[in-house]
């Protein structure tokens, strides 16, 4: 292979890669899905966590502190899913 198309042949990588290295771009979509995967992992832990709370009557959530109208809040605090609220903003 010549100087001239290994260059051409670098040039084209780099321009399918959005401007970036391949290796820049590749190590970013890795990133990314381990962001996703972590997301889905709260969210599912989050969705347990709510129907297992669901499942009290309101006695037993008394006896704990809470109230039917807190759960989704609790269960996303728990998680460190919490969200902020766009209220008073």
């Amino acid at each position: 292979m010549t100087q001239r198309s290994y260059q051409s042949d670098y040039q084209d990588t780099y321009r399918m890669a959005g401007g970036r290295p391949l290796a820049d771009s590749l190590g970013a979509i890795i990133r990314h899905a381990a962001q996703v995967r972590h997301r889905m992992q709260v969210h599912a832990r989050e969705r347990r966590m709510l129907a297992q709370l669901r499942r009290l009557d309101d006695h037993t959530l008394k006896d704990i502190g809470m109230v039917r109208s807190e759960l989704i809040s609790v269960s996303r605090d728990r998680t460190g899913e919490r969200r902020r609220s766009n209220v008073g903003r």
